[in-house]
């Protein structure tokens, strides 16, 4: 979303700071009306004007209600608009259409003047977006949501219900914020009301919660906003109305009586879908208040999702924090600049699945595993490859790491055994090491370089001197293959993640289980990576999600992040711990928002 400079008021900002100092009749002050309306709403309809403020000349747009002569609820409507609108207009809220004050020049009942949007509602605005290609539209349609919830949040702490959330009723600011508007209007008119014209009531019911439709002498609550809430989340983002496979309003209806909630988008994702089930839940007492859904849809950005078009079986940050390279099944590798997205360099030089890869220290190389049982080292800057391929292991290599001076590689392998290689001649320095019973799955060094932790199919984690290669533990706890094991940033602990749903963590100098298992996944646990400062553990899963645990309590999940569409083989945090990377089996790389919001915020 663009922003002014520093300094610059908006019109926006103006009108705030002159309506709030105004009286509530600014019939006066307003001319230039429109002699037709520009926009129609389901109660209303939208004429233009200009209002002669303390502040300057500035567009309104004024909102006329609809109305009857011979309503006989008009005179209840005009008095109740007239206390309400008082209330209103003292509302200030950056998510919240800012009310100017009263216009009585046009139709029978008093029009509400509030700022003019030229950016129009919330579906036209992301509708204009999708032709720009450089804009990430995942990313502003999750903040236009995010404001959405957090302008209702402010409603409801006012005791205000706004009754008819819709697109329709979402402005946006002409810098990019998402603003109600209408609230309350459509519970007036439907209170008092006995002839007025509603067009686009299609619409409006099928964003109104069962309980509304269904039950006699409901009335508009916090809770059918939140259904209505989950309903705007379905067509913002795919541009569907909800219930779109319903034709007709009676179908509508139909599927309500029959407590079948609206019907997922095949192109919505997991964790926007997730809130829409939690807020268009038939027991409106269930419903999750807006606060709650603000921070699940805060903790759910995504920076950026990069697709490769294939499995994604790791991915590794380079110091720079700006790229990261990943290794694919195609047995292609590539280096991808996060900031846009570009891939700078493709390499090819292994004849199958690339099964890891890891960064040295100086960020200069980078080293690579396959299915051909080979390791080889590249260039980061030209994507040539340094020396030969490393052959020595006889079965597929699962794992690489290097050592902290950069000097070496280390490697586990499904032929059982450990090897390390010197990165300036491309050989085999130490090993084969034997110990583990079954495929060695991951390797990684201490971080002084003293030993090496790696983990394997026999359900162990085991640790080893560097220097001489001797076992120095081995840790026994899993009850099925464990797939990952890391260090933590101080060497004081390890952290392993195994087919056995669960992550563990382990003192690295006894051998000792440190608190209990972490539970949560539903699926094997592929990675486990530390936190540079070494507060969390992420760890990915078959069951398609991340969770970020709490590495220095033990405690359960800290948040549970959904998005990708597949198995999660992979996570990383990058260097200054901000962000975190996964790659998947759905071909995708994924960069999510690793801040501290993640202690508060399930996903």
């Amino acid at each position: 979303m663009t922003s002014l400079p520093h300094g610059i008021a908006s019109d926006r900002d103006l009108i705030n700071l002159a309506s709030s100092t105004l009286s509530t009749d600014i019939t006066k002050e307003v001319h230039d009306v429109s002699l037709r309306p520009v926009g129609h709403g389901g109660y209303s309809d939208i004429y233009t004007g200009t209002w002669s403020s303390p502040m300057g000349e500035l567009a309104v747009a004024i909102k006329v209600v609809r109305a009857a002569p011979a309503d006989p609820g008009i005179k209840k409507i005009q008095r109740r608009l007239e206390k309400e609108i008082s209330v209103w207009k003292g509302l200030v809220h950056h998510n919240v259409q800012k009310l100017s004050g009263l216009y009585t020049g046009v139709g029978l009942l008093p029009a509400l003047v509030s700022p003019w949007c030229k950016n129009g509602d919330i579906n036209s605005f992301v509708q204009r977006l999708k032709s720009h290609p450089d804009v990430k539209l995942e990313k502003v349609k999750l903040d236009l949501l995010i404001g959405v919830t957090t302008g209702l949040q402010f409603l409801h702490t006012r005791r205000i219900v706004h009754g008819d959330i819709k697109g329709g009723n979402i402005l946006i600011s002409d810098d990019g914020v998402p603003l109600l508007c209408d609230f309350g209007l459509s519970r007036i008119i439907a209170e008092h009301s006995e002839s007025m014209t509603q067009t686009g009531l299609t619409g409006t019911l099928r964003w109104m919660a069962p309980e509304l439709l269904l039950e006699d002498g409901m009335k508009h609550s916090y809770a059918s906003d939140v259904w209505a809430c989950g309903c705007l989340f379905m067509e913002v983002w795919t541009g569907l109305q909800p219930y779109y496979t319903k034709t007709t309003q009676t179908q509508v209806l139909l599927a309500l009586s029959r407590h079948e909630g609206p019907s997922r988008p095949p192109e919505m994702p997991d964790f926007i879908w997730s809130r829409v089930q939690e807020c268009c839940n038939f027991d409106s007492s269930q419903r999750p208040p807006p606060w709650h859904i603000t921070q699940s849809l805060s903790s759910a950005k995504i920076r950026s999702s990069i697709d490769i078009g294939m499995t994604v079986y790791s991915v590794a940050w380079f110091p720079d924090g700006i790229r990261v390279v990943v290794g694919c099944a195609s047995g292609s590798m590539h280096v991808l600049n996060l900031d846009t997205g570009a891939t700078l360099l493709r390499l090819d030089g292994h004849t199958d699945a690339v099964l890891q890869v890891a960064v040295s220290p100086s960020g200069k190389f980078f080293a690579s595993c396959s299915d051909d049982r080979s390791i080889r080292l590249w260039d980061a800057e030209t994507g040539h490859a340094i020396g030969a391929p490393m052959i020595g292991h006889t079965r597929r290599v699962w794992s690489v790491a290097f050592s902290p001076d950069g000097r070496h590689i280390v490697s586990g392998s499904e032929d059982e055994t450990i090897r390390i290689w010197s990165t300036e001649s491309c050989t085999t320095v130490l090993g084969p090491l034997h110990g583990h019973t079954a495929s060695v799955s991951s390797v990684a060094y201490s971080p002084d370089g003293s030993r090496i932790v790696s983990s394997s199919w026999d359900n162990t984690v085991r640790v080893w001197d560097a220097r001489t290669g001797d076992p120095i533990l081995t840790l026994r706890g899993h009850s099925d293959w464990v797939r990952s094991a890391v260090y933590s940033p101080d060497g004081l602990r390890v952290v392993s993640g195994s087919d056995d749903h669960t992550v563990r963590i382990w003192d690295a100098t006894t051998g000792q289980r440190v608190g209990i298992p972490l539970e949560g996944h539903s699926g094997s646990v592929w990675s486990v990576a530390y936190s540079p400062d070494g507060t969390r553990i992420a760890s990915g899963s078959c069951d398609h999600t991340i969770r970020i645990w709490d590495a220095v309590t033990g405690a359960s999940t800290v948040a549970t992040i959904r998005g990708h569409m597949d198995r999660v083989y992979s996570v990383a945090f990058s260097p200054e711990g901000k962000r975190l990377s996964s790659a998947s089996e759905d071909g995708t790389v994924r960069i999510w928002d690793a801040t501290d919001d993640w202690r508060r915020w399930d996903i």
